[in-house]
Formats: structure tokens, sequence, C-alpha cells
């Protein structure tokens, strides 16, 4: 079959305008998908840093302690008997202090018992 000049032109200007059409999709494509990675990033970063405050070992850095009575948590300060022991982790150093209440009601609050505290050597 014979083809003259107008049809090469003509095909030719067509397979270069499907050439640039896919050329710009496809850059299209690449920059959403940087858009979308981009966004899960900023996700991901936003809900690790939720998880981080919520870390009991940052919430200890912050000045919080875990204290515990016979083996059960101290949630306040009327939980505690004058003279029981407490023992108190807290990040000081990691350390581990062993504590004797003297007198919890007249604590208001855990400020109160732990001024009121004394460590055991």
């Amino acid at each position: 079959m014979f083809f003259n000049n107008y049809d090469s032109k003509r095909r030719f200007t067509k397979f270069a305008r499907h050439k640039r059409n896919c050329l710009s999709l496809q850059q299209r494509l690449n920059r959403g998908t940087q858009l979308v990675v981009q966004q899960k990033r900023q996700q991901l970063t936003q809900t690790v840093q939720s998880l981080d405050l919520l870390s009991p070992l940052k919430i200890m850095t912050r000045g919080y302690a875990f204290v515990t009575a016979d083996e059960q948590v101290v949630h306040g300060v009327k939980q505690l008997q004058p003279e029981q022991t407490v023992a108190n982790a807290a990040e000081a150093g990691g350390s581990l202090w062993v504590l004797t209440v003297h007198d919890p009601d007249q604590a208001v609050s855990w400020f109160d018992v732990f001024s009121t505290l004394w460590v055991h050597a």
C-alpha cells in the first residue's frame, strides 16, 4: 500500500501528540505519587509524635513517678497507710526508691506525700 507524504506527516504528528500526552500523564502520576507519599510521611510523623507523648518512659522523664505499695499501683494519697512502705520508680537515673510514708492523712497532694517520705538506704 502506498502512503503519500501527507499521511506520513499526519501519522507522525499524531504519534508525537500521543507521546507528549503519555509523558504529561506520567509526570502527573509521578507528582501525584510524590504528594501522596509526602502526606503519608507527615501523618506517620504526627502519629509517632503522638505515641511518643504517651510513652510511659517519656512521661516519667517529665517528672512523674510510678508508685506501688504491696505490689499494687497507688493511684492516690488516700490509699496509703502510716508507716507503709512504697516503691517509687522515677526517672532519676532509672533508680528505684523504697520509701516509708509518715502520716499520709496530712498530705493533700503527691508532692506533700513525697515531702513526708524518708528514703531507706
